[in-house]
């Protein structure tokens, strides 16, 4: 590895592989919150006919995690907004 970061094997082929999906489109929706997020999924695959996508297809909400500049908590204090602490 590079740095002290262990070498990772992606020179040989995986084991097992299928054959790729072919898709043409992606959606990406932006939500303060997670339920909010997953009822907009619910109308856009409704609004778009892809109700019967199947479930590892990843029409799925995940959660994007922010990274903000600081090397402790009281730099990055003021890259956040007060709400998303939590009480």
């Amino acid at each position: 590895g590079q740095d002290g970061l262990p070498t990772i094997p992606w020179k040989s082929a995986p084991a097992a592989t299928v054959e790729p999906r072919a898709f043409d489109s992606v959606i990406a929706v932006e939500s303060l919150d997670h339920s909010a997020a997953e009822a907009a999924l619910v109308a856009l695959r409704e609004q778009l006919g892809a109700t019967e996508l199947p479930g590892d297809f990843g029409n799925n909400v995940y959660d994007l995690a922010f990274v903000f500049p600081g090397a402790d908590a009281g730099e990055r204090a003021g890259h956040r907004r007060p709400a998303w602490d939590r009480k």
